[in-house]
């Protein structure tokens, strides 16, 4: 009988063991590596970015992938052109639930407490992959959680051209 209880308790510290390793954060420095390691990505990165990072954690009911890079004035022109385009953001009246409704605020005006579920999540590691304040950053694209499981953003650091793209999903 003994036996059997060992036995039990060295598989349950095992799969917590392998739960603790599967949720560590992996970060790297080329898009390559991240997309081979099954990083995701809601927004493609232009050619012309430079200094780029990335980050991903993957636990059983969640996923968290991010990245920043920087670009030229004019590759970053054509980016936010291209994603004003596709997500609808030059609407007149925008709901809630919108990109358009978050887009030209900054990340901490969006993480006020009256936005309960479509706060912006401002606890994410972003430090991981830029040293700039994220409270100060200008959203561009943000979907928040209160639509659904999933939640993304495409913030910006306009004196820099840094842009940081986040995607949380959760079961």
């Amino acid at each position: 009988m003994k036996k059997k209880r060992w036995i039990i308790i060295i598989v349950l510290i095992a799969l917590a063991a392998l739960f603790c390793y599967s949720g560590r954060f992996r970060t790297y420095s080329t898009q390559d590596a991240f997309r081979k390691d099954g990083g995701r990505m809601f927004v493609q990165i232009p050619d012309e970015a430079a200094q780029c990072r990335f980050l991903q954690r993957r636990l059983p009911l969640s996923k968290l992938y991010m990245y920043a890079f920087t670009l030229p004035d004019d590759a970053a022109a054509q980016f936010e052109s291209y994603l004003t385009e596709h997500y609808h953001l030059n609407q007149t009246d925008p709901v809630q639930s919108s990109a358009a409704y978050w887009f030209g605020k900054t990340a901490g005006e969006c993480a006020e407490a009256e936005n309960e579920l479509d706060a912006f999540p401002l606890y994410l590691p972003f430090s991981r992959v830029t040293e700039r304040d994220i409270a100060q950053a200008e959203v561009i694209v943000y979907y928040p959680k209160g639509c659904g499981s999933r939640s993304f953003a495409v913030l910006k650091f306009p004196d820099a051209q840094e842009y940081i793209c986040f995607e949380s999903l959760t079961r």
